[in-house]
């Protein structure tokens, strides 16, 4: 292809009439450039399973537009947003992409800049010293020095600025697009959410309104047979592997004893009653769900230092247009796209850290609403990549 890819980041956790909206506007912006994102696979960066598998995300993508969807690995999606930013722009430059489009309640390049700086040292101190993790101090100690970072505390905004942090180390040359991501619509109501989504589907509902028809048709599918998310199902299977752990285990990112904590919560009868038991200032409920999912699929701290530090190791594409595969050859990385074959060919650590990917499908697939075949495990070894003509 003789246009250079522009790269998304996105999770279609599920998929809404606003990432349709977004990968429109997207397409009028850079009408002849393949368009690739970066999507979390069948664990989200909320800590839990996603509400669907990512084979049918990666290939709803595709019907609303893009061209190649490339999972991005679960020891980078069950991190902080930090962390997230810099595996999925790692991902996107090894591809190619010279241009990264990204949602933002606040468009502003030059305030999102802002925001990406670092802030000063002794306010940061400060706020750590109050007991707030890295994170939160952060934010408090660029809002003490600037009014303006008031809106680092927009979920789309604070990703945004992540994404200029990692871009300034990992991918220097590449420009960033942020576009409109309003929270209401001129009128005053609220814009679709993955969230209300989600609360729908769990009720049992299809909000039309928020879908486009292909996804009104796929919802009714996964309603009529139970393919989809049961989060009771994963709070079974989180709380029994919860009651196993010990402090000695070398799972997750624990520090400062918090592994402790986590031990000594066992007792809890839900997520909520666990979660409510651990949380602090410095640790709030976001992280300790990622935390719990960490430990759920047996990441450990090495594991996932290793993926910090040296970033992806391989492009594995979930979907994509026949005309995209071009964009997979002559890369750095190797192309898991048929995985038996390929996955033999990587080195024995680099293998065992893509074994968290296919557990994380594994894991996700025993949550499924109704029982049968798609609880079956082995998925991602039968799953090939779906390709659009």
């Amino acid at each position: 292809m003789s246009v250079s890819p522009v790269g998304l980041i996105a999770e279609y956790n599920p998929l809404h009439r606003g990432h349709t909206e977004q990968l429109a506007a997207i397409r009028r912006r850079f009408p002849n450039a393949p368009l690739v994102v970066a999507m979390s696979g069948d664990f989200v960066q909320r800590g839990v399973p996603a509400v669907c598998s990512k084979h049918e995300r990666a290939a709803a993508a595709l019907q609303a537009g893009a061209d190649l969807v490339l999972e991005l690995p679960s020891l980078f999606v069950l991190r902080s947003a930090a962390d997230f930013a810099a595996g999925a722009v790692r991902l996107l430059a090894a591809v190619g992409c010279t241009d990264l489009v990204f949602g933002a309640e606040d468009p502003d390049l030059a305030l999102l800049r802002r925001l990406a700086a670092e802030p000063d040292p002794a306010l940061l101190a400060q706020e750590l010293a109050q007991g707030y993790g890295y994170g939160e101090a952060r934010t408090r100690a660029l809002t003490a020095a600037c009014p303006a970072a008031l809106a680092l505390r927009l979920p789309n905004n604070l990703l945004g600025a992540a994404y200029l942090q990692a871009a300034n180390r990992y991918a220097p040359a590449l420009h960033l697009h942020p576009f409109p991501r309003p929270r209401y619509t001129p009128d005053g109501m609220p814009t679709v959410s993955g969230a209300r989504v989600r609360k729908q589907i769990a009720a049992g509902h299809i909000p039309a309104d928020d879908l486009s028809a292909a996804e009104r048709l796929a919802w009714q599918r996964r309603l009529a047979t139970g393919a989809y998310t049961d989060y009771a199902r994963y709070e079974l299977l989180a709380l029994a592997t919860l009651r196993r752990y010990t402090p000695d285990l070398p799972y997750g990112e624990m520090r400062e004893g918090l592994e402790y904590r986590f031990a000594a919560a066992n007792a809890a009868t839900d997520l909520a009653e666990f979660w409510g038991a651990v949380k602090s200032k410095r640790y709030p409920h976001a992280r300790l769900r990622r935390l719990t999912a960490q430990i759920v699929l047996g990441m450990t701290a090495t594991d996932l230092h290793t993926a910090a530090e040296i970033g992806p190791e391989w492009l594995r594409p979930l979907a994509m247009r026949r005309s995209a595969s071009e964009l997979l050859r002559n890369r750095p990385l190797p192309v898991l796209s048929r995985l038996g074959a390929a996955a033999k060919q990587l080195p024995p650590d680099t293998r065992h850290r893509l074994h968290y990917d296919l557990l994380a499908t594994d894991l996700a697939a025993l949550c499924r609403h109704a029982p049968g075949r798609q609880r079956a495990g082995g998925t991602d070894y039968r799953h090939g990549v779906y390709v659009m003509e």
